[in-house]
């Protein structure tokens, strides 16, 4: 039996493809030198054009294709995800409060419901994007070059959202606001004291922490189900990832974290213009400033940038607290 083809990076080699014949085009040249590249086998099978209500060609910023598989990537590193929030729908009220209730009940008499408490604030769309360079010589000839690209792309949206989602000093933060409580230097006395400052449910809660704080939690003999790429805390599943905030640890019951996303990235590639290569860019249309700019066209270069769409918010209070100050260095 014939393997399967691997489909999930079709939407970059079809970036890929466009860029090196001059853009997005409507015939088959894109097709056809896809298949030059990769071999009829391995080819993308068609370019899927972005084509959601919501989302203007403004926001685009030009010609853009829906890749889900990237999106897909993003989610299974964001953290966002793997706390497993309850899903919205953008600019929707959220119960923030009430829940449900279970009870026992005699025949013909009412069983108990909860009154909930609607937040007034809506999810609007929070953009977050990532790009990467690749030169054209590259795209012609560097083997793998679509798996680099597809990495680069997804690893920085997660990395992003990461940010976004548990540095308490990011605007919107999930973590502002909540419970914090500063190391001591004794670790297992701070990471009691974080669980008893918890208020949501530990038995669907998640601990999200750096990987070297993991390592170091293991190393001290806290927790040896514990390492650089998870597993457990007190019997508490742990996510690790390089975006949390270095020193921090994070413990969040995701039933209390409300989130809304698209379910696609936005791809897109493209061979002109000009670009700041800076990741603190003070470029921007309403506030122009003076800057260096690489010229795509002038340095033959290809730009690939992904566009993903979420926000969240903390429908409880109580649904996190924070460990912050602990050592072990970097997030990495």
């Amino acid at each position: 039996m014939a393997e399967l083809r691997n489909l999930k990076l079709d939407g970059v080699k079809a970036a890929i493809a466009a860029a090196a014949v001059g853009g997005v085009h409507e015939g088959n040249d894109i097709q056809d030198w896809a298949v030059r590249r990769w071999g009829t086998a391995n080819a993308p099978r068609q370019l899927v054009r972005a084509a959601v209500g919501s989302v203007t060609t403004a926001d685009l910023g030009g010609p853009s294709s829906v890749d889900a598989a990237l999106f897909e990537a993003v989610r299974e590193r964001a953290a966002l995800f793997r706390i497993r929030p309850r899903r919205l729908a953008f600019q929707t009220r959220t119960i923030t409060a009430g829940g449900t209730a279970g009870a026992e009940v005699e025949a013909a008499k009412a069983f108990p419901i909860l009154s909930p408490t609607f937040g007034g604030g809506q999810l609007a769309r929070r953009k977050f994007v990532s790009a990467t360079v690749a030169t054209k010589e590259a795209i012609d000839a560097q083997p793998g070059l679509e798996s680099l690209i597809f990495a680069d792309l997804s690893g920085g949206i997660a990395g992003a959202l990461d940010f976004a989602f548990l540095d308490p000093s990011a605007p919107g933060s999930v973590t502002s606001g909540t419970p914090s409580i500063s190391a001591t230097g004794d670790l297992a006395a701070d990471l009691e004291t974080l669980v008893a400052a918890f208020g949501g449910d530990l038995s669907r809660a998640r601990f999200v922490m750096p990987p070297r704080i993991a390592v170091a939690i293991a190393a001290a003999g806290i927790d040896r189900d514990l390492g650089a790429r998870g597993g457990d805390l007190f019997g508490v599943p742990v996510e690790t990832t390089r975006g949390a905030p270095a020193g921090q640890v994070t413990l969040i019951d995701g039933a209390g974290i409300a989130a809304a996303w698209d379910a696609e990235a936005y791809l897109a590639s493209s061979t002109a213009g000009t670009i700041q290569m800076d990741d603190a860019p003070t470029n921007g249309s309403d506030t122009p400033t003076e800057t260096s700019l690489v010229s795509l066209f002038q340095t033959n270069s290809v730009c690939f940038r992904a566009l993903a769409y979420a926000n969240w918010l903390r429908a409880r209070e109580d649904s996190v607290a924070v460990l912050t100050g602990l050592g072990g260095g970097s997030s990495s």
